[in-house]
């Protein structure tokens, strides 16, 4: 998540269908908050997790949506691709708070370098075919996406 004061861009609506046994929307939270931790603080999963987490459910969420590769892994397309082969492959919890994580991310570009912001836009593009490649169970999150990256484009005014 880039650095703002805005929250977590999350309707409760899309956890209606969640909710499993150990898995509270609670738990979502925190998974979709420590895994931005982790990503953009170069924190572990040791240092915060093991600690708050006795049941492992938000631990296998955190997992599941964090970023893997690292600068050794190859080039930033490369890197991308794996990570976007690793989510395309997780349940569908976890595929639909990256979408929620990434719209979040879009949604607050505001001030971003364009040629940033252009990278980032089509490498989202890569992210919801992933996203996407197997059962998606809020098709109103993903046409959000779709639509707030067309939006952010507009506002550059380039085509796609």
């Amino acid at each position: 998540m880039m650095a703002s004061s805005n929250s977590y861009f999350i309707r409760e609506s899309n956890y209606a269908d969640l909710y499993d046994g150990d898995l509270t929307f609670e738990k979502i939270i925190a998974a979709a908050w420590l895994h931005d931790v982790i990503e953009d603080c170069d924190d572990t999963y040791n240092n915060m997790i093991y600690d708050l987490d006795e049941t492992g459910v938000v631990l296998a969420l955190v997992e599941g949506l964090t970023n893997t590769t690292i600068p050794t892994d190859g080039n930033r397309m490369h890197r991308i691709k794996l990570d976007h082969l690793r989510i395309s492959k997780q349940n569908h919890i976890i595929r639909m708070l990256k979408a929620m994580d990434i719209l979040d991310n879009v949604s607050d570009m505001d001030g971003a370098d364009k040629g940033f912001l252009l990278k980032y836009l089509d490498e989202t593009h890569l992210l919801i075919d992933a996203l996407t490649s197997s059962y998606f169970p809020d098709t109103e999150l993903m046409l959000d996406l779709q639509q707030e990256v067309t939006n952010q484009r507009e506002m550059l005014e380039i085509p796609f």
